[in-house]
């Protein structure tokens, strides 16, 4: 697994480099193994449109230059001219408001190749803590985690 994150990093890395373009990598968070199936797939197909026409209405100027899935789970690579730090406060608010938003996890890359952090940590899946705190101290066992995923994912598809 940790190969293969940093060999996607580098991948991106490689992307920004040649094209010096804002990079768009949207993903899902996905708890545990497996990382791919039919029902996430599925999912991934969905709320990639979904986001693609949220993005269509701030800027068409976008390229969808890779969409397939890997040992981390689906993705798609977008490039796009946008200003990078507005991109990634628009990300957040589709992040919010989306029915499986949370579900997410959508990087925004500058031209420089500087991944744009998030100002506030995101929270957990099962509780109001924040979710990096919860991962450290185990408060929640994984498959408490990964039922809710799944779950989600269930109704989303219906």
């Amino acid at each position: 697994m940790l190969n293969a994150k940093e060999a996607f990093c580098l991948k991106e890395q490689d992307i920004v480099r040649k094209n010096k373009m804002p990079l768009i990598t949207f993903k899902f968070n996905i708890p545990t193994i497996p990382k791919n199936s039919p029902p996430i797939s599925q999912a991934f197909i969905k709320a990639l449109k979904d986001f693609l026409q949220f993005l269509g209405k701030i800027n068409d100027n976008f390229t969808i230059i890779e969409q397939s899935e890997n040992v981390l789970g689906p993705y798609a690579l977008i490039l796009i001219k946008f200003n990078s730090k507005l991109l990634k406060k628009k990300a957040i608010k589709f992040e919010n408001e989306h029915k499986i938003g949370r579900l997410f996890d959508i990087d925004i890359m500058d031209e420089l190749g500087r991944v744009l952090n998030r100002t506030k940590k995101r929270k957990c899946f099962l509780c109001d803590n924040p979710a990096i705190i919860c991962m450290r101290l185990n408060k929640h066992s994984q498959n408490e985690v990964r039922s809710f995923f799944d779950e989600k994912i269930k109704s989303y598809l219906e």
